[in-house]
């Protein structure tokens, strides 16, 4: 695969090949990154390794000069294992208008491709850093951002679509998370990698920007060995178009509900679930791209998220957490609703 000279918009080149110390590279990122391939996790054997990397062309299209590209270097999942693996660094090209995003892997056992927000600093989670995040306790999940949801993919569990002429804003210096989950069945080593692909538009094209939109609470615990409630309102006093909404919480959680309450208090349910584990990073999603929905100002959301903890330590944010989250327009900038 050709790397930098053809493709002047990749983010990184595979972080292990010579070319991460191309003249279009920053010197210090990009010794940055070959210091981290010394490090990069290796969970795999020797032996009987499958190599299922993808192939340009064949496995992901061929990118445009219009698309920003997320290269994460290859790694090794050992039999029977399922494992997250993240990737971080920081955009530092012009200003881009995203309209979509699509998360390219093996398809056979990857489940996701996610690109996340981060607010952690270059000091605490350097660039180039690639490391496992399967645990929750090792993903940085109070610094997380939502940034663009899936758009399409070869492994994706979910997705939606930014509707014409809508784009997400991605700002020079914005750090960002690629997350890749995969799920090996097999008794054989599988050697695999993850490619982001970001068709762009021009910023004269884009007739309204889209940005996250949040409701969250950090200040609750979970007992030991108990069941917990927590519900709580949020009142945003802009008017969106909203579209998409789902839920988040992690391992624990059992029930989620949002609802949206009209001027009299009344409530309609806008999305709701029975919870499971796998929910934490691949949430149901009601999608109202098509059509979205609109929300007038000073609208108020009533959150509700329901956990059952099974361990002998207390749970408190961010090893759980209870947030929905959309993407809304008029937006340039995230509106975050949070204690």
């Amino acid at each position: 695969m050709t790397l930098l000279p053809e493709l002047p918009m990749r983010l990184f080149p595979l972080a292990c090949s010579p070319l991460a110390c191309s003249p279009l590279a920053s010197v210090p990122a990009a010794c940055l990154l070959l210091a981290a391939c010394s490090g990069a996790p290796d969970s795999g054997s020797a032996e009987n390794v499958v190599d299922m990397t993808l192939t340009e062309g064949l496995d992901y299209p061929a990118p445009t000069d219009a698309d920003l590209i997320w290269d994460m270097p290859a790694f090794e999942v050992a039999p029977y294992t399922e494992t997250q693996m993240c990737f971080v660094g920081t955009y530092t090209g012009e200003d881009a208008a995203l309209v979509g995003f699509g998360g390219y892997q093996q398809a056979e056992f990857g489940h996701h491709v996610l690109l996340l927000g981060t607010s952690t600093s270059a000091v605490d989670l350097p660039d180039g850093t690639f490391f496992d995040c399967t645990r929750t306790q090792d993903l940085p999940m109070d610094s997380l951002e939502p940034l663009i949801l899936p758009t399409k993919g070869n492994g994706e569990q979910f997705g939606m679509a930014l509707p014409t002429g809508i784009a997400t804003k991605l700002r020079t210096g914005q750090r960002w998370i690629l997350q890749v989950h995969n799920v090996n069945t097999t008794a054989d080593t599988l050697k695999v990698n993850a490619i982001g692909i970001a068709p762009t538009i021009p910023m004269e094209d884009v007739v309204d920007w889209a940005a996250p939109w949040t409701t969250n609470r950090v200040g609750f615990t979970v007992p030991p060995h108990s069941a917990q409630k927590l519900e709580f309102n949020c009142t945003f006093d802009v008017e969106y178009h909203m579209l998409y909404l789902m839920g988040h919480m992690h391992e624990w959680g059992t029930h989620f509900k949002l609802e949206m309450l009209d001027a009299d208090g009344a409530p309609t349910t806008m999305y709701e679930q029975e919870w499971d584990p796998s929910y934490r990073d691949t949430p149901p999603i009601v999608d109202f791209s098509a059509d979205p929905l609109l929300a007038p100002a000073g609208t108020t959301w009533r959150t509700t998220c329901e956990w059952f903890n099974d361990t002998d330590d207390a749970l408190e944010f961010p090893s759980e957490m209870c947030a929905s989250v959309s993407m809304v327009y008029p937006a340039l900038t995230a509106d975050i609703c949070s204690d």
